[in-house]
């Protein structure tokens, strides 16, 4: 099918960006629809869409529509993201919910920072199997066809593919004891606990665990992991990213730090270190 008409507006964008796939090598091309075919068989490709990025003026998105064609609340079977159940990819999220859980839970005195994985799905690739069903058309005149060998924007199971990586980075970061930590897709929210603070919130996480255990709180609804805690006034529970069994370190002495700041569990340094 012909891609969308913001390609033919944001032509030039979207020519950097295709030139940019191809020597990343996350594309493989380009081909004529003919030869494609012989060396991976019957295939699918998916209209592009480009769209600006929020916030960054002059930077732009790809998307593919793997729900092409659609019809309104009818299953077509034509339809690549129809053939793969997005909620067998469960995977944790960083929600209103569980945010303000983890927010309220922290003493006096805690600072935040967010940190963005760069081009994150893009650090993921695909099966060679799946290649057929992950087509992209880069030019019309003559028509010619790119293998994506990554996850992209617009694939169903992309985001809890990823997750399972992020999740695992999760685990290992709280492992090491960097925390609390919290990611909704490829946005971190690292905290920073002050040192004097440290034992007491491991004590409360140490209750948190033992609540989530008691209830048997690891939850799957669609695709989403949530742990359940305690009950609440109103009858719902509390909500959690995590099992808190994870312990919160020390990281001493402190490096990163200025000699007007106060002393926190770890720094940026810290975390690049595990990372």
């Amino acid at each position: 099918p012909p891609n969308n008409p913001s390609i033919t507006i944001h032509h030039t964008a979207f020519n950097d960006l295709i030139t940019k796939e191809y020597q990343k090598g996350q594309y493989i091309g380009p081909f004529s629809h003919e030869y494609l075919e012989q060396i991976i068989g019957h295939f699918q490709s998916s209209p592009l869409t480009i769209i600006p990025k929020p916030g960054k003026p002059g930077c732009f998105r790809l998307i593919q529509n793997l729900s092409y064609p659609n019809a309104p609340g009818q299953d077509n079977p034509q339809l690549i993201n129809s053939q793969v159940d997005s909620s067998s990819f469960p995977c944790t999220w960083g929600t209103f919910h569980t945010t303000c859980t983890l927010i309220a839970s922290l003493p006096p005195g805690c600072q935040g920072a967010t940190r963005d994985n760069t081009e994150a799905y893009k650090t993921v690739p695909l099966h060679p199997s799946q290649w057929p069903a992950l087509i992209v058309c880069t030019g019309d005149h003559p028509p010619a066809f790119a293998v994506d060998t990554a996850l992209c924007f617009g694939y169903g199971p992309s985001v809890g593919t990823y997750d399972t990586v992020q999740d695992t980075a999760l685990d290992i970061m709280r492992g090491a004891g960097i925390g609390p930590i919290i990611a909704w897709v490829d946005d971190h929210l690292f905290i920073q606990l002050p040192q004097s603070k440290v034992n007491s919130c491991n004590s409360m996480c140490e209750d948190k665990a033992r609540n989530i255990l008691a209830t048997r709180g690891k939850q799957i609804e669609g695709g989403q992991i949530w742990y359940k805690g305690t009950t609440l006034a109103d009858g719902s529970f509390e909500e959690f990213a995590e099992d808190c069994s994870s312990q919160i370190r020390n990281f001493n002495p402190p490096i990163g730090l200025t000699t007007h700041e106060p002393c926190y569990s770890y720094s940026f340094k810290h975390i690049n270190r595990v990372s």
